[in-house]
Order: structure tokens, then C-alpha cells, then sequence
């Protein structure tokens, strides 16, 4: 059973990818993504941090990197993966997204901002194609749970 909690939104089945705190399970990769991108934003806000950094388009697009990839693995092989690489894998996300979140709310629209949105929304859509089809070519009537 799910619980109404943006952090626990894993199905009973899923609970292995969960940590659990207080009685909920929490996703892991949540739990290394969101305080992460909170206390980034958080603290680049404190610190007035300059909207041109060095290794800006390195955290856009690498730091993300190792969560696409861990998520696109469990996508394919659900079995796959371990806490513990979801969230860390998860506080990388959370870097690179709370520096491109910040510099998105100092500079609407910034094209780092808007080019990391569009590189991880066309993973997101070629990894959900190509396991739906995958999953299809399994079963010929389709899958009724995807």
C-alpha cells in the first residue's frame, strides 16, 4: 500500500529500493535527492552565489548522470540496484539540479537550466519507450500494468 508522502511513493512490491524511517518507506533516491537540492539552493541563496561557475555545465550534466543511469537500469531489470547507489546516486541528482534550479531563479529560462531539463526529459522518454516496447515484445496483448 502507498502512503500519501511525496518521499514514499514506491508500490509494496518496490519497498526493497526504500529506506525506512518513522514506519514509511521512503524512496531512496528521493531521500538523497530532495534535502540535497534544498540545502544546495538553500545555500547558494545564503551565500549569494555568482550565476557563472567554472564547472557549471559539468554538475548540469554529469553529476545527474550516475541517477539516469541507476534509473534506467532498475527500469530494465527492476531487481537491480542497491540503496545505498540510489541514494547517492540521488544526492548527485540533488547537486546538479539545485545549481541549475538556483541559477533558473535568478535568470528565468537560462539555457544550461533549459538544456539539462531537455537532456533528461529525452532519457526519461527514450528509456520509458524502449522498456514498454521491450516489455510488449514479451508479452504480445501488451502489458495492462504499465
Amino acid at each position: 500500500m502507498q502512503t500519501p508522502f511525496f518521499l514514499s511513493h514506491h508500490f509494496e512490491r518496490d519497498h526493497h529500493r526504500c529506506v525506512k524511517v518513522a514506519g514509511l518507506n521512503l524512496c531512496a533516491r528521493c531521500l538523497g535527492l530532495y534535502p540535497t537540492m534544498l540545502l544546495v539552493i538553500g545555500v547558494q541563496i545564503a551565500l549569494r552565489a555568482p550565476l557563472e561557475l567554472p564547472g557549471d555545465w559539468w554538475a548540469a550534466f554529469l553529476l545527474p548522470l550516475p541517477a539516469m543511469v541507476d534509473w534506467a537500469r532498475g527500469r530494465f531489470e527492476p531487481a537491480t540496484g542497491t540503496t545505498l547507489t540510489r541514494m547517492g546516486s540521488g544526492v548527485l541528482l540533488g547537486v546538479g539540479l539545485g545549481r541549475t534550479l538556483y541559477l533558473h531563479m535568478r535568470r528565468p529560462g537560462l539555457a544550461l537550466a533549459m538544456a539539462q531539463l531537455g537532456v533528461l526529459a529525452a532519457i526519461f522518454l527514450v528509456v520509458e519507450v524502449l522498456v514498454r516496447m521491450r516489455r510488449r515484445g514479451a508479452d504480445p496483448n501488451g502489458p495492462s500494468d504499465v
